[in-house]
């Protein structure tokens, strides 16, 4: 099975993933061969990117968390989102108390489920709606970080708190007006403020709650922070960004350029690892970074890529240590039938992959 946008779908292909609403109803089941109308459904729905399996890829992607699992931390993220909307402004009665500790089951519920797949590879794309794009993005960026922080060594503890400051980064997005979130178009002056000053928002929505931690605390407020001093909101540098801080950015920015958006389709894998690369030792620390991108297939298991010369090939393993140069099997055609010829293009210079193929 292989992620492909869907202006690439062709009719009759077929159906990979199970697709779901926004709000967690089946929307076309696993298995269907795409028509006219179900596409159209699918683009009804928001949803911009699907698997598909055919002849060439037909290897299931392992998924880090099952569906309903995602489903049910979308839902509870949500309803806290909401709640946060609606009482921002009130504070007799702190209802994001009720919604920190149902934040905090989710940890346990995803970490024990992650605690089996933690040696893994990063390989598998989130589908998600734009309609539910920001607690789908939240639910993301919390696993992501606290995959990284397993990876850095950290203990379950941190992350707990690497979890918790995923899913609230972007809490200041909430006080935003909904016309300036969602805009695809040039933002003003005032609106392009309004979204610097969001990090400092959700900060101080936070930091008077005690029973918030510090870690969460400084993460939502600095995960826009450079550590060469060009990030935002306060341009500080260096050691004066927290280790937690930087996981949470690099895991955002990650997610967000692979995810759709208003403004802009889903980019592959491959160039968001290779944007990471180019800002490594500049925005975040080698050490972080280098471990996040250690852990990420640029080059999903079953992709189709295209090779400098002309060749088409499908991925069929990373190579750790060379992320960008996978395994892969170059696919020779022959009237209906094809072969396919494994080649290792860390054994093979010549070779090189200038783009996914859909």
């Amino acid at each position: 099975m292989r992620a492909i946008p869907i202006e690439y779908i062709k009719e009759g292909q077929e159906l990979a993933e199970t697709l779901y609403t926004n709000t967690g109803t089946v929307l076309i089941k696993k298995g269907a061969l795409l028509s006219k109308k179900l596409i159209g459904k699918i683009e009804e729905n928001h949803i911009y990117t699907v698997y598909i399996k055919d002849k060439y890829s037909k290897n299931d992607v392992t998924k880090m968390i099952e569906t309903t699992l995602k489903h049910s931390g979308k839902k509870i993220i949500k309803e806290m989102f909401e709640s946060i909307k609606r009482n921002r402004l009130n504070t007799s009665k702190d209802e994001f108390f009720e919604h920190y500790n149902k934040l905090l089951e989710l940890f346990n519920d995803i970490s024990y489920e992650l605690s089996s797949s933690s040696h893994m590879r990063i390989d598998y794309i989130d589908i998600k709606s734009m309609d539910d794009y920001l607690e789908g993005s939240a639910l993301n960026t919390g696993i992501l970080a606290l995959l990284l922080g397993s990876y850095l060594g950290y203990n379950k503890d941190f992350q707990k708190e690497l979890f918790i400051a995923g899913v609230l980064h972007d809490i200041g997005l909430l006080f935003l007006p909904e016309d300036v979130l969602d805009k695809s178009k040039d933002l003003s002056m005032e609106e392009k403020r309004m979204i610097l000053h969001h990090p400092l928002d959700g900060y101080n929505f936070l930091k008077d709650r005690s029973y918030v931690s510090s870690y969460v605390k400084v993460s939502v407020l600095q995960h826009h922070e450079h550590i060469d001093g060009t990030g935002y909101p306060n341009r500080i540098a260096s050691e004066e960004i927290n280790d937690f801080a930087q996981i949470i950015g690099i895991t955002d920015i990650y997610d967000a350029m692979t995810s759709d958006r208003p403004y802009r389709r889903a980019l592959p894998p491959s160039e968001a690892i290779e944007f990471l690369m180019g800002v490594t030792g500049r925005y975040f620390s080698s050490n972080i970074s280098e471990t996040f991108i250690s852990r990420v297939n640029p080059y999903p298991i079953g992709s189709l890529v295209e090779l400098n010369t002309g060749d088409i090939a499908v991925v069929d393993e990373a190579n750790p240590t060379l992320p960008l140069r996978p395994k892969i099997s170059i696919i020779k055609e022959s009237g209906d039938d094809f072969s396919l010829t494994p080649t290792n293009l860390i054994d093979n210079n010549n070779l090189v992959i200038t783009n996914i193929h859909y």
